[in-house]
């Protein structure tokens, strides 16, 4: 109930999140370290990242790590928590 879907695009979150995975999220839930969320970048885009406190410091990550976390800057908007991922199978 209250939740939403996307469907992700690109490798940022892979293996976790794939391109093309149903990603599910809900909007106002509460969030921690290694949570995954649905955010603006710097560029207004949505994406997905990974919330990780270091100290006092918080930044936001791709699991392909190819890509660079960053920091949150004014612009910076967190829609929601991701709740769950549904990925179509091939059989």
């Amino acid at each position: 109930e209250g939740c939403y879907a996307t469907i992700a695009v690109g490798d940022f979150m892979a293996p976790t999140i794939r391109d093309g995975d149903l990603v599910i999220f809900k909007p106002g839930a509460e969030f921690g370290n290694r949570s995954i969320v649905l955010m603006t970048n710097k560029w207004g885009e949505v994406i997905l990242r990974r919330y990780r406190m270091t100290g006092e410091e918080v930044f936001f990550s791709p699991e392909n790590t190819v890509y660079a976390p960053f920091k949150a800057d004014a612009n910076t908007r967190i829609f929601g928590t991701v709740i769950d991922v549904w990925r179509r199978v091939k059989m």
